[in-house]
């Protein structure tokens, strides 16, 4: 697999060469060190040389020892800046390929997934690449070269060697082999998780509506249990292999050790022989020992690697660009589309989302697509647009089979506005330009005019350089008009509009269809639409049902022939209650106006005529800008400046200096090891345990040999050692094993907990959470961040306690001996284990809080561009985007690089500290064994006792050296966490303070309370009187004084332009925001007084912007209520007109539909969203523009089902159509958030004031076609 990498990424081939090579001569050196340390040892034991005479070769053993820490430190930086060559390389070649599969790939798969893949997912090769494969090289060389010279001394070592190397080998093939399809599921448990947080980040408001947010703690805690059992069930066969390889390894060189102690004894070997290959013998295993502690890395590596392969080799479902495509001709007014019978058949799906359609379109005419809801419409956009491929057919344009064309050159001719509009972090002014950006200030006006959003782009704080972000507080309306500037702005000859007066109130849409008359003027324009009213001024309405078109030809023709089209037209209500007052429905006027043509002909003129009087009116009115007042008067403002600058927590410098330090920052991170204080009791101990079992390994080792050496009359004196060597070699083994179990466990239990920790304090936040963050500066903190504690909690707590005590066992190991011995050892393991880190945290921790800035924002970009892939691809930006994201990948190698040299640098410097060290204890016992203060045989065993002592010193420089680093990362967390648990105090302190100043009121409250606990829904009332409420303390009332009743069997609609404070009164009523004045009550019991929980349980919701999860159709519809029945859901499915799609889906109620419902049309999510709320099954219902994206005749049943089905519910219906509001038994018309209105349909008109003027805008259209 990685003959891949190095295929793909240039250079990377030859540092590998040169890291393995560097490695294999450091190996050499190694031999050599240990070949002049064995000489040196026989002269001063045996051979009676004093220090003069050693000093020659001491003197080389020192610059063995400085050569092989150089070679050690080249080797780690050169095998280092391989990985990140490729790391960086790899990376941005994952996103390019993202880029190029489109937005229909990212409907199968989990954004946060796809996100953390990117980055945490690259990463992952780190260790693979810079360690794992590197020493699969070496550790083929370095115990070959160590054998070859074993055998030239020690044939019968040698031997032992050979026969216990194959079997390690294999050992770690079984295991890896048992390993595999662990180490998979570990990451993508870890990816199912960044998956999961990111959804569930994004869709904290439609958790919070359905009281799901809390029940997501115990899910996130769930699955981040899982992950930890499967990263501890891969961590334990994969430190099953490091402890087999550790035991055999040290059972291996204590088997040699007491081999060659009997043949000391015997005379059949020499000393310096055999003190050679007990120095070899550690030697020979620690290459492919060291290979077993790089296991797990490799096998993430491996895992991660083919996640990231088969992104990469991934096919696009759309056309890809390629070279040598051909280019459409340049055109003014549009091209001859052709499609000859095509076929859409999605993957999994039973049914063709299109079958076998076909028709030709003209140059220059306006097209337009109607039909019910899920009926192609879409689709169709979608394969002209190039994201998706015909299955089987072809689709022509100016005689070009699609297949042919660059669809770089062909969507630079289109203009677009999708379904679903995204909107870039970046202003307002920038999100327009995006498909034109070198347009001039006063074409971007001019664009915003026509989608008639200057108006409220004027009001907003620093109007067109306002910042926003995908959060934005905009309305639904507002994105829209928003993204059909941006198409505008891009004057293409073919322009393809999806459902653009969707989400638009009617005095803006009447203004927008005026508008967009002239800006299509000469443009050749295709529309799927609902609103047919929108599209009578096509040239061409093609008709599409069940994948196939059903009728196609003018409107008039259509409307002529009496079919499909005829009779959405008839239920769109288009011509209510115009005809209402005289003849009853349309079909009775039309016999009416046959019978008595004059007396009709004259009430149509006088109906005319009041139409056009309240149309002027409107219009005058709309174009002020009136329909945008509530931004004017600082609505959001506060939210919106959140995103100046970033709108992220991405000011990461010093933002732990905010926090108190790091210091303070540490402390507090600390106490999430508090629960498990004795678990990091354990972990420390047995680290303790494991050191001095090396020690005594090697110390005994050393003793047994040299005591053998001097050959002693009784073989007794040897059993003794003998057995120490038998039973520190097994002890370490046990030891180290159980350390890396303990110590990684209670990590892991940490982070889960960590996590969890983390979205308690978000959760509350709910709707406002992303107005103040970006989705992937969430994401960062909660994958990367969390798993950036990991070095806290596993490298810089315990490992320095267990280097304090190993530094105590040294010195009373040599202070038996001789004080100075004693005092050199500590002195040598203060310095390597305070100078080295210290160093390595002074140079680590320049560049650190910006380096996890930087991080953050990469998530941030690949959140973004994965988002608006849509229209980065349409506009031909998604090169930008990725240049945004090199530029920061730039930054991370930069960093990295550096961070590389110093890992690379004081890695090398503890290697040869640790050799100096053993160096230094050899200098010195020379004269003290020629003096006679200690016996001889004691240099090898105190040697190598002291050298052992090094190996819990090794950690702590690259723990320190990224100490900054995660301070900074755990600073964030902390930020996160406290600027959610400050507000959610703000806001309890302020409830509290409206408690106290409303005595009196609550006295009444708890009266009504305790009278109210008696009451049933039969009684269900609600009661607001005053109510209002600001964004921003600077701000003006987004509501003023609003009073309503609403109860049982009640129906109440709340109209009014984008902005007059109509959503804002649905989260005021779930608890979404606080209440700041007036009074709500339930059945008499104040809001306030009611949990979250028990308010929201009250309502049943449709959102105006429907959020479906990457889950099954079942388990979203059971949001609503979890305790459903199948049949429960099946009902409020059939009575939300979706069950019939549901049955027909791959798996039915059991089909995962994708994040926020991809796999489905917008009218099919609209209506699984309706169902959803019929599933609450509460004494109330609050609709939202529930019937966006619906077709008329949806739409109609829908209302008949609600009419007959749901008479005894309480129902609060907020829309911008006054299509059917002749049911309502009261109307109230909102306006900068003040109701200005109020009274049925009939008594509104009658008063003829603003619901007037918006239903006369909404006659117009219908009267000019009835005239015609």
């Amino acid at each position: 697999m990685f003959k891949g990498l190095f295929k793909r990424i240039q250079g990377a081939r030859k540092l590998f060469a040169a890291s393995v090579l560097l490695g294999s001569a450091g190996g050499l050196l190694l031999i050599a060190q240990a070949i002049y340390m064995a000489r040196a040892v026989d002269g001063a034991f045996l051979g009676g040389l004093d220090l003069a005479a050693l000093l020659p070769v001491l003197y080389v053993l020192l610059g063995v020892i400085a050569l092989r820490s150089l070679l050690h430190s080249a080797a780690d930086y050169t095998s280092a800046r391989m990985a990140q060559r490729i790391k960086g390389e790899l990376r941005l070649r994952l996103i390019a390929k993202l880029a190029e599969l489109g937005p229909e790939y990212a409907k199968g798969e989990r954004s946060g997934e796809l996100i953390g893949t990117a980055y945490e997912g690259v990463e992952h090769l780190e260790n693979y690449l810079a360690k794992y494969l590197p020493q699969v090289a070496i550790s083929a060389f370095i115990p070959a070269a160590v054998l070859v010279v074993t055998a030239g001394t020690d044939l019968l070592s040698a031997a032992v060697f050979a026969a216990t190397m194959p079997l390690l080998v294999l050992f770690m093939i079984l295991i890896g082999k048992a390993a595999k399809s662990k180490t998979d599921k570990q990451f993508q448990l870890l990816g199912r998780l960044g998956g999961h947080f990111h959804e569930i980040l994004r869709g904290l408001p439609t958790l919070a509506i359905f009281n799901r947010s809390k029940a997501q703690i115990g899910i996130i805690a769930r699955i981040g249990e899982e992950h930890r059992r499967s990263t501890m069930a891969t961590l334990r066969l994969a430190f099953m292999s490091a402890f087999v390889m550790e035991l055999f390894a040290s059972l291996s060189t204590a088997v040699v050790a007491v081999f060659l102690g009997l043949r000391l004894v015997d005379g059949e070997i020499g000393f310096q022989h055999a003190f050679l290959v007990l120095l070899l013998a550690p030697e020979f295993y620690t290459p492919i020992r060291t290979l077993g502690t790089q296991f797990h890395s490799g096998q993430n590596g491996m895992s991660a690697i083919s996640r990231i392969f088969d992104i990469l080799e991934a096919e696009p479902p759309g056309w890809a660009e390629r070279e040598g495509a051909l280019k459409p001709q340049a055109s003014v007014n549009g091209f001859h589309i052709v499609f000859e019978n095509v076929t859409v058949q999605r993957q999994g799906e039973e049914h063709p989302a299109l079958d076998g359609i076909s028709f030709e379109l003209e140059p220059g005419k306006r097209v337009a697509l109607a039909g019910p809801s899920g009926a192609g419409k879409s689709t169709i956009l979608q394969l002209l647009q190039g994201f998706l491929k015909p299955t089987s057919g072809r689709i022509l344009i100016d005689g070009i089979d699609m297949a042919e064309l660059s669809m770089e050159s062909w969507r630079s001719r289109l203009s677009v506005l999708p379904q679903k509009p995204h909107l870039f972090h970046g202003t307002v002014g920038d999100n327009i330009r995006l498909g034109q950006p070198g347009a001039r200030d006063e074409e971007v006006r001019a664009a915003a005019k026509a989608a008639q959003a200057d108006g409220f782009i004027g009001a907003l704080p620093q109007g067109y350089d306002t910042v926003l972000g995908e959060s934005a507080p905009l309305s639904g309306g507002q994105v829209q008009r928003l993204a059909l500037a941006r198409a505008l702005l891009r004057e293409m000859p073919l322009v393809l509009l999806d459902e653009p007066t969707a989400a638009i109130d009617i005095g803006n849409e009447a203004a927008l269809m005026k508008g967009l008359k002239g800006a299509l003027q000469g443009r050749m324009s295709i529309t799927a639409a609902h609103r047919l009213h929108t599209i009578h001024d096509a040239d061409r309405i093609i008709v599409v049902a069940g994948g196939q078109v059903v009728e196609d030809g003018s409107p008039e023709a259509l409307m002529e022939a009496g079919g499909l089209y005829a009779s959405m037209y008839k239920a769109s209500g288009s011509m209510g209650h115009a005809l209402e007052t005289g003849a009853g429905s349309q079909a009775d006027a039309e016999q009416d106006s046959h019978a008595q043509p004059e007396r009709y002909k004259d009430a149509l003129i006088q109906q005319q005529r009041l139409v056009e009087q309240g149309v002027t009116e409107a219009q005058q009115l709309y174009e002020r800008g009136v329909s945008d007042i509530a931004v004017e008067r600082g609505i959001a403002a506060e939210a919106l400046s959140a995103h100046k600058g970033g709108g992220s927590s991405h000011k990461a410098t010093g933002q732990t200096e905010r926090h108190g330090g790091r210091f303070a920052v540490l402390l507090r991170l600390l106490r999430f090891v508090a629960p498990y204080k004795w678990r990091m009791l354990i972990a420390v101990l047995i680290g303790f345990a494991t050191v001095a079992a090396n020690a005594g390994l090697m110390g005994v080792s050393g003793y047994l040999i040299a005591k053998a050496a001097l050959r002693p009359e009784n073989i007794l004196l040897l059993y003794v050692p003998i057995v120490g060597v038998r039973f520190f070699g097994i002890a370490r083994g046990v030891f180290r094993y159980s350390e890396r179990l303990v110590a990684h466990d209670l990590t892991f239990r940490i982070l889960k907990e960590l996590r969890t920790w983390l979205y308690k304090r978000l959760e509350p936040q709910g709707v406002r959470l992303l107005e103040r963050k970006r989705s992937g500066d969430l994401l960062s903190s909660v994958i990367s961040d969390v798993e950036q504690m990991q070095n806290l909690y596993l490298r810089v707590i315990a490992p320095p306690v267990v280097a304090v005590l190993a530094t105590v066992l040294g010195y009373f190991i040599m202070v038996r001996e001789h004080a100075s011995l004693a005092f050199a050892l500590v002195g040598m393991l203060l310095l390597s284990g305070l100078a080295v880190p210290w160093l390595g945290h002074i140079l680590g921790k320049r560049g650190a809080s910006s380096f996890v800035k930087d991080r953050s924002a990469l998530y941030d970009e690949t959140s973004d561009m994965l988002g608006g892939l849509e229209a980065l691809s349409l506009f031909g930006r998604t090169a930008d985007s990725q240049e945004r994201i090199s530029h920061i990948q730039g930054k991370l190698d930069r960093y990295q690089k550096t961070q590389h040299m110093i890992t690379a640098l004081t890695g090398g410097v503890m290697s040869g500290l640790a050799n100096l060290t053993m160096w230094l204890l050899l200098l010195m016992l020379i004269p003290l064994t020629a003096s006679g203060q200690i016996q001889g045989y004691m240099i090898p065993a105190l040697m190598l006792a002291g050298f052992a002592c090094f190996e819990s010193l090794l950690p702590l420089p690259q723990a320190f050296q990224h100490y900054s680093q995660t301070m900074a990362a755990g600073g964030r967390l902390l930020k996160l966490a406290d600027e959610s648990g400050q507000r959610e105090q703000e806001e309890k302190e302020m409830a509290r303070g409206e408690m106290e100043a409303g005595k009196e009121t609550k006295k009444a409250d708890m009266q009504q309370q305790e009278h109210s606990s008696h009451m049933t829904e039969m009684h269900w009332k609600l009661e607001i009187s005053r109510l209002s409420f600001r964004y921003s303390a600077a701000g003006s009332d987004a509501l003023h004084e609003l009073s309503l009743t609403l109860e049982k069997g009640k129906r109440l609609a709340i109209v009014g332009e984008s902005g007059a404070g109509k959503s804002t009164l649905l989260q005021l009523l779930l608890k979404l925001r606080p209440l700041e004045q007036g009074s709500v009550n339930i059945n008499g019991k104040s809001l306030q007084a009611m949990t979250e929980a028990e308010a929201r349980s009250q309502f049943a919701v449709v959102s105006q912007n429907v959020q479906l999860f990457n889950a099954s159709v079942a388990d979203n519809l059971r949001l609503g209520r979890s305790g459903a029945t199948d049949a429960e859901l099946m009902e409020a499915a059939r009575s939300a007109l979706i069950d019939e799609t549901i049955q027909k889906l791959p798996q039915g109620y059991n089909t995962v539909i994708g994040e926020w419902g991809a796999k489905l049309s917008g009218g099919e999510r609209q209506r699984l969203a309706l169902a959803r709320a019929l599933v609450c099954n509460a004494p109330a219902l609050l609709f939202d523009e529930p019937g966006t994206g619906l077709d008329a005749l949806t739409e109609q049943a829908f209302a008949s089902q609600m009419s007959s089905l749901y008479a005894d519910k309480a129902i609060l219906w907020i829309t911008h159509k006054l299509a059917g509001l002749e049911s309502m038994d009261e109307i109230l018309v909102l306006h900068e958030g003040i109701i200005c209105e109020r009274g049925t349909h009939d008594q509104l008109l009658a008063q003829k004031g603003r619901y007037w003027r918006m239903w006369v805008l909404q006659q117009q259209e219908a009267w000019d076609r009835y005239l015609a």
